[in-house]
């Protein structure tokens, strides 16, 4: 008590509560303003466009695009790892120079809503009152002159709906999107070139996520190429219409998954004529490949289109994206005869001897033998393990009549397949037991076994030419 005293001596009571007060209202008065000071508004309402040096730094961010930002023909500029832009409702920034967007995977560039408190924290100041958040939150990016993405993550734009994209491509214009994710729009990507100005994409390993309307939306005179990328949680993933040329198009080792409506759509005409997109080597979500009239067998993403109008077999038979199977591996087990190893003998075999098919199997992921087998013509036989990893086949004595034969090895580890040889096919022969030649009055006999074949006046007689030596 004597020192709380002894304190009060130096601050009374109404003091502590004028001070009190003060603070408390310094709060609320003033807090505003220091978080609204926590954002760069970027344009003709906040700071100077272009940044000094054409460089948007992420230590002077998070960034607002609060009405429309332009990068001029005559720009370059560059949004180093980090930058935070966020857009406001109807914001867009449209490139008619170049923009250089360079992201690391550590560290991506970041368009966004300015409602989205997940990136750059809470710019809007309204707490969680702007959640849910929905597509179409801010307008887009659009492209006239050249735009280059690597590592950025783009979501939540694109309010012109299945018209417009969260990022449009126009005539002329030049794209080039890598390592990014573009999610929770109305339309990822809008592409319309014109004849005299066709427009040009490239994306690789990127996701399209999420987004009402589609992944991606091309037509006219426009070229594009797209790897290794995932379409997933869409309505469609793809929808390619009205295009100039399939040519113009290459799609490869992307991956379809649970979108609502199809995979990939295409009308199949080209300006007026007939077209043909090539998928082949897709992941469809399924081992069984996309659902079309087509394969009716399958179970996964759906192709809107008409038959004959996409390729699509064959597809993969995994998910790219997980670990991928290495396939098994079939060799001789030496090179130096055919009896004991399977090497091809380019000699003959006596009925009464059995020639011994061996093959070694080996596979990098540990995975055991689904089948190893023997194929000689249209026949199939089951080779069985010998040693840990040397399969056999023996045949009975006489299973392989008088003749020559070709053959081959294969091998499955329940994912992939080989074949030993990889092309082609090796060869063996069957002849009878060897005859035995006995001089007589009659000249030489010949004998197979205990039957004598010459002189024999019947076989003579009724037997003529090759039919003759037929038991040889």
């Amino acid at each position: 008590m004597g020192g709380l005293c002894r304190k009060n001596k130096f601050f009374p009571p109404i003091m502590f509560a004028l001070f009190a007060c003060a603070f408390f209202a310094g709060i609320f008065l003033f807090a505003p303003f220091a978080a609204a000071s926590e954002i760069t508004v970027l344009g003709s309402s906040g700071a100077p466009w272009p940044p000094v040096g054409s460089v948007l730094r992420a230590e002077n961010g998070p960034y607002l695009i609060d009405s429309t930002l332009t990068v001029e023909t005559y720009q370059n500029i560059t949004f180093e790892p980090g930058v935070i832009i966020k857009m406001a409702s109807g914001a867009q920034l449209l490139v008619r120079g170049t923009l250089n967007v360079s992201g690391t995977e550590d560290n991506p560039v970041v368009f966004t809503s300015d409602k989205d408190d997940e990136y750059g924290g809470d710019t809007n100041n309204d707490g969680s009152a702007s959640y849910p958040l929905f597509a179409g939150s801010w307008n887009r990016i659009g492209v006239y002159g050249t735009l280059d993405m690597d590592y950025v993550v783009i979501r939540y734009g694109g309010s012109r709906g299945s018209n417009g994209g969260m990022i449009e491509l126009y005539k002329s214009s030049h794209t080039e999107i890598a390592d990014s994710i573009i999610e929770f729009a109305g339309q990822g990507i809008r592409m319309e070139g014109q004849v005299a100005y066709p427009s040009d994409l490239i994306v690789s390993d990127s996701i399209f996520r999420y987004n009402t309307i589609g992944g991606m939306r091309i037509s006219g005179a426009s070229s594009a190429s797209v790897s290794g990328s995932v379409f997933s949680g869409n309505a469609k993933g793809v929808w390619v219409h009205d295009i100039m040329s399939g040519d113009d198009f290459s799609f490869s080792d992307n991956s379809f998954i649970s979108n609502s409506v199809s995979g990939f759509a295409f009308n199949g005409v080209c300006y007026g004529a007939w077209a043909l997109i090539d998928l082949r080597g897709s992941w469809w979500g399924s081992s069984l490949g996309p659902v079309h009239a087509d394969n009716p067998t399958g179970d996964g993403d759906s192709i809107l289109a008409d038959s004959g109008d996409v390729l699509f077999s064959p597809w993969l038979g995994a998910d790219p994206a997980l670990p991928q199977n290495i396939a098994p591996v079939l060799s001789f087990i030496d090179d130096e005869g055919y009896v004991d190893d399977g090497v091809e003998p380019n000699v003959s075999f006596m009925n009464q001897d059995v020639p011994i098919f061996q093959v070694a199997f080996s596979d990098a992921d540990g995975d055991s033998a689904e089948f190893v087998r023997l194929v000689v013509g249209d026949d199939m036989y089951f080779m069985s393990t010998s040693a840990s990893s040397t399969f056999e086949f023996v045949p009975p004595g006489g299973m392989f009549a008088k003749g020559a034969y070709e053959y081959y090895f294969e091998a499955s580890d329940g994912v992939s397949s080989v074949r030993l040889p990889v092309d082609g096919e090796l060869s063996f022969e069957v002849r009878l037991v060897p005859v035995v030649l006995v001089p007589g009055i009659m000249g030489t006999e010949l004998w197979k076994g205990e039957d004598l074949i010459w002189p024999d006046i019947q076989r003579m007689i009724f037997w003529f030419l090759d039919d003759f030596l037929d038991p040889l």
